[in-house]
């Protein structure tokens, strides 16, 4: 079975669960509105110089492919931890949630600007 101790706590499940479902309809967003693009995507806009970098869809879902091999890393590595220590499992596991809804913040604005 893959990750036997993330799911049998509790904590961990849920924390599992949410950051893979919040990744996966971030994912499914930036597809729907991005995947028939073939012009520049602004992927940093600031309020006093303007668009400051711009690239395309390999540099947008290569964010996300990055966003989701650290998730899957962390808990990786939580699992493994857990046994000797649930502290710095838990630690990894919520640093991973935290670090997915970072990328949905920036997915939005990304989004937003486009």
């Amino acid at each position: 079975m893959l990750l036997p101790n993330i799911i049998k706590d509790t904590y961990l499940r849920v924390v599992l669960a949410v950051s893979f479902a919040l990744h996966l309809i971030i994912t499914a967003l930036m597809s729907v509105k991005f995947v028939s693009r073939r012009e520049a995507i602004v992927l940093h806009f600031d309020a006093y110089r303007g668009i400051d970098f711009v690239g395309g869809r390999t540099d947008l879902f290569g964010m996300l492919f990055s966003g989701f091999i650290i998730l899957a890393l962390n808990f990786l590595l939580a699992d493994f931890l857990y046994s000797r220590d649930r502290f710095f499992a838990y630690v990894l596991s919520f640093a991973s949630l935290l670090l997915i809804m970072l990328l949905a913040v920036a997915m939005v604005v990304v989004h937003s600007v486009n």
